[in-house]
């Protein structure tokens, strides 16, 4: 909904969908400012010139216009009969009265030296025609004689609110100014009486007479002739006066009538910070600030509310505080105070070259004020010691409490007119750019607010390719202004080479236009020409984070700047990476860090020493424990933690800017090691991060991370994840352990205990530990990268059974699956296997078990496969209870060789299954079964069979022959890669990657992935029970 706003002198508001908005604009000129209120506008009867509703006077002829009637035959001329003027001054006067008494009143002469003020609504009252009696009349007299002003600004607001329609169900008749009245927060209405809207009881209603005296025919007449004596005098004297020069603080606001304002921009959830109107105007010298709420000033009792003018005298971004990148404030005019009592009102200067600084702003004086309820003006003279230029200068407004939300006007100048340009990036989620035509990478989308001016160019930044066309913007009427205009940028990548990285976005100084302040927001579009680079880069393109996962809090994050929402992690070779994204500005920082008791002021304290720096930035922590096993490093930073970090990476930052990124290492207490090697780039909600392994100490097939986000008071949120860093495995015929950092290079690690038995499966937990399974059902566990290795199960089979498959469910439980179809369940910390439940019959050559989802047995997803192949397919079996039932699935798939692994993910609400054949053809399910497609491993490597398959953190398919040649399938591409194409080793059997969960302290259900591809060299024996088992 658009919502369109009157003028506060007529207080009228109301609401209207966009397409009513479009047809408004057949209606005549509008207009529009950033709150969505709009301002219509009529035409001088004089010289047709555009006039603005409230408009006193004609901007190009001059002419005097009626503010009560305007939108009619509004302009007056001294020659022109003034009968409708003293009715309606003769209304005023009357209202003017002290108060209403029970009875019958006359209208009473107000002293002749208070000018009488138009009311805001008219209302029509008919005039009494009973008999009023004579001591009637004399107190009406008296009453109005100490009548010494009027305030009809609650009027002007109250109309049309529909908050406070429920919140004022009356309306004040009169409202007394005394003298003395005016106090800083608001007026003094002694005695005043109210009555219900839209209706008027007996008491107030004035009813005609059948017969009137002669005595009362009398006294009217006198009345009206002393009345139009003093309303023609006052008139004449109006028309003829020139008004005064300059604002007025005053409590009156009627001068900022015809001043351009602008509402919130950034609106808060409170409605005493949120702008209704917001304007400055300059005169000899001084500056006059005007602010409308949309709750009283002052309203809440708890905390500390501030209204906040940050002024940019000199236009020039790099002195004074710094705002935003494009915003530096020398001036700051702030009105504080708590419970509807006003603590401070004050001018002060930034000093010092630290535009970071909060805490430089130093105190100069007091401000002329004014409030009253809703609204509030103020004044003070510019220092002739802070360059002040009346072109130059802009000027943000800000609202706070240091608890809810801020509440920030756009940034404006002297003259009117904001524009406000949107940016969207439209690149693929795949972040690949077809280079064969053109492409729509970028929309931009224009509106402009105040006068109505037009947007010449925009030349938005293109890198490594070329735009096509140009872009401009105008508009023939406000509506059309305000709905703004959208834009599509289109470049050519005929030039381009393949894989290049294309950057497009707009700046200010991308644009040529009239408007004074030009405010950008939104991202940059980034991709890469026809294809994406292989792994993870640091670009700020964020398409090679395919798999993140949702932190689930269960306490709500009151500030959705460091409320984490997904985070993840990964590594090469070489590099680690780590992914944060937050609900609402990740590294947004506080606008207005203000940190000062209720009678405090920025600044210096009284004993003259400076304030602590405050720089009101966010902060994300990344604590990293590289051996968790041992009981050293740092303290846990977060209480309830295990994790005892030995390296941080701390990125700070403030208006969405990266300030500093640092690297600690723990030395008995943080030691920084600086920010070499440390990569960073983010959008307006995402951020990525990447270090040289060796930075971290090299090892890192065991850690324990911890995201922390933090602003500029300490509050945030927290992750932590447990797990290793892509270290892929190995293990031979004599259990010897081999490990790799990037599955084609290996090393010699250590050996399973001997075992009598023969291993045959290998699967990890979401701590990265290792789980061996040998025939008999015994599990080995291995809680150091393969370090070391120790029994947790021990079980022996009847004749006939052999373990063929193990598998976790990240949280608690291990299942295994035998060759007749048997599943069994057993504590992941170790004990004894329970028979859980029986596959589909018949029951034999049961080769493989994968697990999809589940928190516990009763919801564990899991798929179960047979080694059977022919035209007829295999079975493939499904159980959604841990094993305890099974069903197959709706459709086999047709296999042309035997079967030898099964791999299964869940995505969305389908589960996608992989099933592996020894020949390299992958049958594949995006729908849990009910349909299949093929896809086969790329060429190059061995001739061998393929043993086994796993899924990785990015979802990608992974699968080893038996002498060692590993492959890799891209789904987001589709496309295989030979990781590993000439192996020595013999017989390899499972190949596992190592799920992490994210926030597993809490019970999240998702968990995250960091790839660690394990590859296990054992005997030859699911390919000789294959060999055995009749098909």
């Amino acid at each position: 909904m658009i919502i369109f706003h009157m003028p506060y002198t007529s207080g009228i508001r109301f609401k209207i969908d966009n397409e009513i908005a479009k047809l408004i604009k057949h209606n005549g000129p509008w207009f529009c400012n950033t709150r969505n209120r709009c301002y219509q506008m009529v035409n001088c009867p004089s010289c047709g010139s555009p006039l603005e509703e409230g408009q006193k006077n004609c901007p190009k002829c001059g002419a005097t216009v009626d503010v009560s009637i305007i939108g009619k035959d509004a302009l007056k001329t001294k020659n022109e009969d003034l009968s409708q003027q003293m009715d309606e001054m003769r209304e005023r006067i009357r209202r003017l009265s002290k108060r209403y008494t029970e009875k019958e009143q006359v209208p009473s002469e107000p002293k002749s030296e208070v000018p009488v003020a138009a009311p805001v609504i008219e209302e029509t009252i008919r005039e009494p025609k009973t008999e009023v009696k004579a001591e009637d009349e004399a107190e009406a007299k008296d009453q109005g004689a100490e009548v010494q002003g009027v305030d009809e600004a609650k009027d002007a607001i109250i109309e049309g609110r529909e908050e406070e329609k429920k919140q004022f169900q009356t309306t004040e008749m009169q409202k007394h100014i005394g003298k003395g009245a005016i106090n800083g927060l608001g007026l003094d209405f002694p005695e005043s009486k109210k009555y219900p809207k839209g209706e008027r009881s007996d008491e107030y209603t004035t009813k005609p007479s059948k017969r009137k005296s002669k005595a009362l025919k009398w006294q009217t007449a006198v009345a009206i002739a002393v009345v139009a004596v003093i309303v023609s005098a006052s008139i004449l004297v109006i028309m003829s006066s020139p008004g005064p020069s300059s604002p007025q603080v005053d409590g009156d606001f009627g001068d900022w009538a015809d001043v351009t304002t602008y509402g919130s921009f950034y609106e808060s959830n409170n409605p005493s910070l949120d702008f209704w109107d917001n304007g400055v105007q300059f005169d000899n010298g001084r500056v006059y600030w005007y602010f409308l709420t949309d709750g009283n000033i002052f309203e809440s009792a708890s905390e500390v509310t501030s209204y906040i003018l940050l002024i940019d005298s000199d236009g020039l971004p790099h002195t004074g505080f710094a705002a935003n990148r494009y915003f530096g404030a020398d001036l700051m005019a702030m009105i504080s105070g708590c419970d509807g009592d006003l603590i401070s009102a004050s001018l002060s200067k930034f000093n010092g070259f630290d535009g970071m600084n909060w805490s430089a702003w130093s105190r100069m004086g007091s401000l002329n004020l004014q409030i009253v309820e809703y609204q509030a003006e103020c004044s003070f003279q510019t220092p002739t010691d802070v360059p002040f230029s009346q072109k130059n200068a802009r000027f943000i407004s800000a609202a706070s409490n240091g608890v809810d939300r801020p509440s920030i006007t756009p940034v404006f100048a002297l003259e009117p007119g904001v524009l406000i340009v949107t940016q969207q990036s439209l690149v693929p989620g795949s972040g690949q750019i077809d280079i064969s035509s053109g492409e729509e990478v970028l929309e931009i989308h224009v509106r402009g607010f105040g006068e109505l001016l037009s947007v010449e160019s925009i030349d938005p930044v293109i890198e490594n390719a070329t735009m096509s066309g140009q872009l401009s913007a105008s508009w023939n009427t406000y509506p059309e202004m305000y709905l703004g205009t959208t834009l599509s940028v289109f470049i050519d990548l005929s030039a381009t080479s393949q894989g290049s990285k294309v950057t497009a976005y707009v700046t200010p100084d991308s644009i040529t236009t009239e408007f004074p302040s030009v405010m950008i927001i939104g991202d940059h579009a980034i991709g890469y020409a026809g294809e994406m680079p292989s792994g993870i880069v640091i670009d700020g393109c964020f398409s090679d984070w395919t798999l993140t996962f949702i932190d689930l809090d269960p306490i709500p994050i009151i500030n959705q700047d460091v409320d984490i929402r997904k985070s993840a992690a990964d590594s090469d070779s070489s590099d680690a990476f780590f992914y944060a994204e937050v609900m609402g500005d990740i590294l947004a920082g506080a606008f207005v860090p203000m940190q000062r008791s209720v009678q405090g002021q920025p600044g210096q304290g009284s004993s003259g020493v400076p304030l602590e720096r405050v720089t009101g930035e966010d902060v994300l922590n990344i604590y990293i424990d590289v051996d968790p096993a041992l009981d050293s490093g740092a303290p846990s930073p977060v209480p309830g933690e295990t994790i005892r970090p030995d390296y941080l990476i701390e990125i700070e930052g403030r208006n969405g800017d990266i300030k500093q990124k640092t690297l600690l290492r723990w030395e008995d207490e943080w030691t920084r090691m600086g920010s070499s090697g440390i990569e960073a780039a983010k959008d307006s909600s995402r951020i990525e991060v990447g270090i040289s392994k060796e930075l971290l100490g090299g090892d890192l097939s065991q850690v324990k991370i911890l995201f922390e986000t933090t602003d500029w008071q300490g509050y945030g949120d927290n992750s932590s994840l447990t797990g290793a860093l892509v270290d892929p495995f190995m293990i031979n015929i004599t259990a010897q352990v081999w490990g790799s950092a990037d599955g084609s290079t290996w090393n010699d690690l250590t050996e399973v205990l001997p075992s009598s038995n023969s291993a045959v499966d290998l699967t990890s937990d979401e701590n990265g530990y290792l789980y061996v399974l040998f025939d008999n059902g015994t599990v080995y566990r291995s809680m150091d990268a393969a370090s070391s290795w120790s029994r947790i199960i021990e079980h022996s089979f009847g004749s006939g059974e052999v373990a063929v498959g193990i598998t976790c469910d990240m949280q608690s439980d291990l299942y295994m699956l035998d060759n007749e179809g048997s599943a069994y369940i057993a504590p992941i910390g170790g004990g004894t296997w329970t028979l859980r439940g029986q596959a589909a019959p018949p029951r034999s050559n049961y080769i493989d078990i994968d697990w999809v989802i589940g928190t516990n047995p009763a919801s564990t997803v899991l798929y179960a496969t047979k080694s059977t192949t022919g035209a007829s397919g295999t079975d493939v079996c499904g159980s959604t209870d841990g094993g305890l039932t099974w069903t197959l699935v709706s459709k086999r798939p047709s296999t042309d060789s035997t079967v030898s692994a099964i791999a299964a993910v869940r995505s969305g609400a389908n589960d996608l299954i992989y099933v592996l054949e020894t020949d390299g053809d992958v049958r594949v399910s995006n729908d849990s079964g009910s349909s299949w497609q093929v896809t086969h491993i790329s060429s190059g490597g061995g001739t061998s069979s393929c043993v086994d398959m796993d899924v990785d953190s990015n979802m990608d398919i992974w699968v080893v022959r038996a002498e060692g040649s590993v492959y890799k399938l891209n789904v987001t591409t589709w496309t295989w890669t030979t990781v590993c194409a000439n192996n020595d080793k013999s017989e390899i059997q499972a190949f596992s990657t190592a799920p992490i969960p994210e926030f597993g302290d809490i019970g999240l259900i998702a968990v995250m992935l960091l790839t660690i591809t394990v590859i296990s060299l054992m005997r030859k024996r699911k390919e000789q029970r294959r060999e055995q088992d009749p098909q």
